[in-house]
C-alpha cells in the first residue's frame, strides 16, 4: 500500500534475486492490479465470490480524522471482484462520503435511553442524524454546527429527540458520546413552543397505547401530521366525538367499527357510548371480556371469538392488529368448540389459510390458523377428522415435518376414508403424504361437480404446488 507522503522504500539485505523477485512481485501486484481503462464488459456483484476496493491514497496512519477522509474522500479508488481465485478489475470510482451506524446512551432525568445515530462524512462537511429526526451538520475545523428537526418519522423517536433537546437546552450545549462530542446550544429558535409541543407528543403517546398503536409505527409521509395529532387528541382526551357522527349510526350497545385517521390505515375499535372513554381496542383485554358474540341465543353454550366474522386478510391489517389477543380469543371461554360453533371456527381456520396462500409473505395467518384448529382436535367433539387434515396443512405449510404419531392418524384416516369410499378425504391424505401418483389416481374417481367443490379448499393449493416441484425436480 503507497501512502500519501512516502518518498522512498527501503529494502534490508537479500540473500539472493529469487528472494528480490518475490518481494518485487507483491510490492507491484496491486499496480498490476489496476485497470488501465474501463474493461468492455457487463459484470454483476452476484457473480463474485469476494468484492475488495483499493483506495492508493488511504493514509491509515493519519493523526487526526481529518487528515483520514482527506486521504479517502473524493480519490481514485478501484473496485474489484474475485471468483476461483482470480481478480477481476471492474471499475474505478470516488467515495464521496462515509458513513457509520450505532448507538450511544444519555441519562436524561435518571433514566439511560439508547439513541440511534448515523454519521456521514464528507470531505469537509459532515451531517450526524439522531433517531432519523435531528440532523446536526458540522465541520470538523469549526465549533459551529447547524441544527435541523424533521417531521416524526415514529413518535417514540421523535419524542427522545425532543428530550434530548429539551436537556440541551437546560444545560446550555449538547454532549454526547460520553463527552468525546460536545455541541454549542443550539439556537433558540430550535426551541420554540418545544414544552408544548413534547406535551402534545406525550398525549398521543397515551392515545397510541390506549388503541393499541405500536409507538415505532413508521409514518408513511402524512402531508399533515399536526392536523392529525389534533384530531387524534380532540376524540380521544378531550371526548370531542361530534365530527363522526356515531351517536347516529350506532346503538346504545357496543359496536366494532372501523377508524381511518392515520396514512389511511384503518383502526378495529369497540364503540360503546355508555363508555367514558366511549372507544376501546378490539385488541384489547376489555374486549375480550366484555364483547361476546355467540351463534344462538345459548351465550354460554355457543359463544365463539369476536374475530371469527372477520376477513382475516383485512383483520391483520389493521393498525392495532394484535396477534397475541386474536389467538387467546379462540381459548376457552372465548370460544367454545361445540357441534353448534366448529363451522364458524373452521371457515375462519381455511380463511386463514387461502389468506397465507395469497400472501405467503403473512405467516402470522399460520399461527392463527394452527391455534384455531389445535383447539378444535383438543375438544371433545365426535368427528375430529378435517380438524386433523386442517391442522396437519397448516403445520405443512409452516415447512414443519408431522411427527410419527400424527403421520400413523394420516394413514388411519386414509385407510377408514377408502373403505367409506370418501375420495376427497383420501385425495387430502395423499396430499399430505406427499403421494402426488395417488392423489391424482383418486381425483379422478370425483364426479365433476365434486372436483369443483375440491378445488374450493385451501388443501388443493397445496397439491398444486407439491405436482410444480414434483415436475421442477
Amino acid at each position: 500500500m503507497v501512502q500519501k507522503k512516502s518518498k522512498s522504500v527501503k529494502f534490508t539485505e537479500l540473500k539472493d534475486a529469487k528472494q528480490l523477485n518475490l518481494i518485487c512481485r507483491q510490492f507491484l501486484s496491486e499496480r498490476n492490479l489496476q485497470p488501465k481503462s474501463l474493461v468492455q464488459n457487463t459484470f454483476r456483484l452476484e457473480d463474485f465470490e469476494k468484492h475488495h476496493l483499493t483506495i492508493p491514497t488511504l493514509n491509515v496512519y493519519s493523526n487526526s480524522l481529518e487528515d483520514f477522509l482527506e486521504s479517502v474522500i473524493n480519490q481514485p479508488a478501484y473496485f474489484y471482484g474475485r471468483s476461483n481465485d482470480i481478480t477481476y478489475p471492474i471499475n474505478v470510482m470516488q467515495i464521496e462520503s462515509l458513513s457509520e451506524n450505532g448507538k450511544f446512551k444519555i441519562k436524561i432525568d435518571e433514566e439511560l435511553i439508547d439513541f440511534n445515530y448515523k454519521i456521514q462524512y464528507g470531505e469537509k462537511d459532515h451531517n450526524l442524524v439522531i433517531e432519523n429526526t435531528l440532523t446536526i451538520s458540522f465541520s470538523l475545523d469549526s465549533n459551529s454546527a447547524k441544527f435541523h428537526i424533521s417531521d416524526p418519522i415514529t413518535i417514540r423517536s421523535f419524542k427522545k429527540t425532543l428530550m434530548l433537546l429539551k436537556k440541551s437546552k437546560n444545560e446550555n450545549e449538547l454532549v454526547l458520546f460520553d463527552g468525546e462530542v460536545i455541541f454549542g446550544k443550539p439556537k433558540s429558535s430550535i426551541f420554540n413552543n418545544l414544552d408544548f409541543i413534547l406535551e402534545q407528543i406525550n398525549q398521543i403517546e397515551f392515545i397510541f397505547n390506549f388503541l393499541g398503536i405500536p409507538l415505532d409505527y413508521q409514518f408513511e409521509g402524512s402531508t399533515s401530521l399536526s392536523s392529525i395529532f389534533d384530531n387524534l387528541i380532540k376524540i380521544f382526551i378531550d371526548h370531542d366525538i361530534s365530527m363522526l357522527n356515531l351517536n347516529k349510526q350506532y346503538g346504545n350497545g357496543p359496536s366494532i367499527i372501523k377508524f381511518t385517521i392515520i396514512d389511511q390505515q384503518n383502526l378495529f375499535l369497540v364503540y360503546d357510548v355508555r363508555m367514558k372513554e366511549k372507544f376501546a381496542n378490539v385488541f384489547s383485554k376489555y374486549t375480550l371480556n366484555e364483547i361476546v358474540v355467540s351463534v344462538d341465543d345459548n351465550l354460554e353454550g355457543s359463544r365463539i371469538s369476536l374475530f371469527c366474522t372477520t376477513d382475516p386478510s383485512e383483520l391483520i391489517e389493521f393498525l392495532n392488529f394484535d396477534i397475541s389477543l386474536v389467538i387467546k380469543s379462540f381459548e376457552n371461554p372465548f370460544h367454545m368448540v361445540n357441534s353448534n360453533t366448529i363451522n364458524h371456527s373452521t371457515h375462519f381456520g381455511l380463511d386463514c389459510l387461502k389468506a397465507f396462500d395469497r400472501m405467503p409473505d403473512k405467516a402470522l395467518l399460520l399461527d392463527i390458523a394452527e391455534k384455531v384448529f389445535y383447539e378444535e382436535v383438543s375438544s371433545n367433539l365426535e368427528n375430529k377428522t378435517f380438524s386433523y387434515l386442517n391442522l396437519y396443512q397448516t403445520k405443512i405449510r409452516k415447512r414443519e415435518i408431522l411427527n410419527k404419531v400424527e403421520q400413523e392418524n394420516l394413514i388411519t384416516i386414509k385407510h377408514e376414508s377408502i373403505l367409506l369410499s370418501d375420495y376427497s378425504t383420501v385425495i387430502a391424505c395423499s396430499i399430505l403424504a406427499g403421494t402426488m401418483d395417488e392423489a391424482n389416481f383418486y381425483l379422478n374417481k370425483l364426479t365433476l361437480d365434486e372436483k369443483e367443490e375440491f378445488y374450493k379448499y385451501p388443501i388443493f393449493n397445496l397439491f398444486k404446488n407439491r405436482k410444480d416441484k414434483k415436475l421442477s425436480n
